[in-house]
């Protein structure tokens, strides 16, 4: 007799596995006695039974257990059942189960994709290195050759890279007994790429429209930028999670921009640290109108009063400005 459907198991490691149904209904638990056995400590011993009905379609029915089973969305506890739709995943534990039976249709064959890792990490490789010259060419005030100026901004651009890669390969290794070094580095790219575009949005369309706001708060769009670069990479290493992940990096990113935020104040009275622009641009970006030359008199009388209030607080002393 052959096979009436088959369960496609993945695990909380990543790895997955394939369970044959010979006779229905199928009991899955950590039981030896069940059909399907798992090793899942979050799954109860008689955890959930799949059968089909009179019209073909797949039925569970949950056992004992204390945490239950998660399907579109939505919880069943214990003594609860339904139906369980095709090609959709069923979560018990840190499990998820892929049901087909042998009645199903089976979808058409998707064409195979091609493979555009190595080439697209070329791509963005090439990008960043880019940037990294036209900010060196920049910031170079002395005549130097080309090597003397490429070699500080690429030599750390490199290492960064290699650490960062490198550290979430040997996680992923541990934990899924996959390097996956060329993911990761597609994944570091990416982001590293889009907190330079982010920052020099932000930078330009201060100065445009007058906003030194934007500018001055672009640490802590940093904050978040690098805490979903961190939660991009735990999810290539554990994609059945969503939520604990989200919670090891938004918690301590938090903190450090709230650390970040007080040091900010305590130094120069404002959490955003600078009361300034750090850049200017050609005028020709400049989309706010100019202000007057008596607005800009009047506006600076009104400065007096606040410096002469900080030249005779004692604790202004004490305080650090920028130089």
């Amino acid at each position: 007799m052959g096979a009436l459907g088959v369960i496609d198991i993945r695990l909380h490691d990543g790895h997955a596995r394939q369970a044959e149904v010979r006779q229905w209904p199928v009991r899955i638990g950590r039981a030896l006695d069940n059909d399907v056995v798992l090793d899942d400590p979050r799954v109860a011993a008689h955890h959930l039974s799949v059968y089909p009905d009179e019209a073909g379609r797949l039925r569970f029915a949950v056992g004992e257990t204390r945490n239950g089973i998660r399907l579109d969305g939505k919880r069943y506890g214990s003594g609860s059942a339904g139906i369980w739709p095709p090609r959709l995943a069923l979560h018990l534990g840190e499990t998820v189960l892929l049901a087909r039976t042998a009645a199903e249709t089976l979808p058409d064959e998707q064409p195979l994709a091609r493979r555009t890792g190595s080439p697209l990490n070329l791509l963005l490789l090439t990008a960043l290195f880019a940037y990294a010259a036209r900010d060196a060419w920049l910031d170079q005030n002395q005549a130097l050759s080309w090597w003397r100026m490429l070699l500080p901004p690429f030599t750390a651009l490199a290492l960064l890279l290699v650490v960062w890669t490198g550290g979430w390969s040997l996680v992923s290794k541990l934990f899924t007994k996959l390097l996956d070094g060329t993911r990761h580095l597609r994944i570091a790219l990416i982001g590293l790429l889009l907190v330079i575009i982010g920052n020099e949005t932000l930078a330009r369309t201060a100065f445009a429209f007058n906003l030194p706001g934007l500018e001055r708060y672009s640490a802590y769009l940093n904050f978040a930028a690098f805490a979903a670069l961190a939660y991009a990479h735990l999810r290539a290493i554990a994609p059945a999670r969503r939520w604990r992940p989200l919670l090891w990096v938004g918690v301590p990113a938090l903190a450090l921009a709230a650390a970040f935020g007080l040091q900010q104040y305590a130094r120069s009275g404002n959490p955003a640290g600078n009361h300034f622009m750090t850049a200017l641009y050609p005028p020709a970006w400049r989309v706010a109108a100019p202000r007057s030359l008596d607005d800009f008199i009047a506006d600076s009388a009104t400065v007096q009063s606040a410096l002469d209030a900080r030249a005779t607080d004692p604790s202004e002393d004490d305080r650090e400005y920028p130089e």
